[in-house]
């Protein structure tokens, strides 16, 4: 067999210090996580256990809920997280992204004026 090739950390160490932030991406946010296109951030967190680290953002697009997932599918399919159907409530949809022990989940719901609003959750680990 051909060696695999070496797949870059989802994030690099040092693990970003806890913070949030309102309308707008909290620094040290993961690089590799951004809103979809036509978004707008309503809240944002990070919060660090040693090198565990959650990082989670709210937003709303003026996307259909299924254009904002084929972005995700695409930017998380660059760093190698595969997608697999999650559970939702309340007319929502999710999927969860995962690599090794690493995750990210995105949840949306489609809004009665158009568009979505969507969340994400990452685990992930600093190394």
């Amino acid at each position: 067999m051909p060696p695999s090739e070496s797949v870059a950390p989802l994030l690099p160490a040092p693990a970003p210090p806890t913070a949030t932030a309102e309308g707008e991406l909290v620094a040290g946010f993961p690089s590799f996580i951004k809103p979809a296109p036509d978004s707008r951030v309503s809240a944002s967190m990070v919060t660090s256990e040693g090198a565990n680290v959650q990082a989670a953002f709210t937003a709303t697009s003026q996307k259909a809920p299924e254009t904002v997932r084929e972005y995700f599918d695409e930017i998380f399919g660059q760093v190698a997280l595969q997608p697999a159907p999650a559970p939702a409530v309340g007319g929502s949809t999710a999927w969860v992204y995962t690599r090794g022990a690493e995750s990210v989940t995105v949840t949306l719901t489609p809004s009665a004026a158009g568009g979505c609003g969507y969340s994400i959750l990452a685990t992930l680990v600093a190394v």
